[in-house]
């Protein structure tokens, strides 16, 4: 059996692969993520995982890699991750009582061969009104 290379630092992921019984790797990406505001949201998780999984199996003769990278899509345009405080609390009274979607995108790559899969999973998610006193 190959071994599973998560092409992550991310707590959360490598949290679900444990979650799921999985015995990987994590080994962080180094390539750039830079959002393209040119291209659609799917478009943008599609390149940005596939990026990812493709430098880590870059560094590995064998194994079966997994890029994964994440959006926030409100009003049809994509939200950035927040820098500072300040942000993180406009971006969340802009979500407050309102839908968003979260976009995901999946690439499995065989480090091997380099043969590999994409997929992308869109969520709905509704918050609900938040408090002033919550968001700070």
């Amino acid at each position: 059996m190959k071994p599973i290379i998560l092409a992550s630092a991310s707590p959360r992921r490598i949290e679900l692969l444990k979650l799921l019984g999985c015995k990987f790797k994590a080994v962080p990406s180094k390539g750039k993520e830079e959002i393209n505001f040119h291209l659609s949201p799917v478009q943008n998780v599609k390149i940005l995982s596939k990026t990812k999984a493709l430098d880590v199996a870059s560094r590995f003769s064998e194994g079966i890699v997994i890029g994964a990278d994440t959006v926030v899509v409100f009003q049809g345009k994509i939200l950035g991750k927040p820098k500072k405080k300040r942000e993180a609390q406009k971006m969340l009274r802009r979500l407050s009582g309102n839908e968003h979607k979260v976009i995901t995108g999946i690439t499995v790559v065989d480090a091997e061969t380099k043969a590999l899969k994409q997929t992308t999973v869109t969520t709905k998610v509704r918050f609900r009104k938040l408090s002033k006193e919550f968001i700070n």
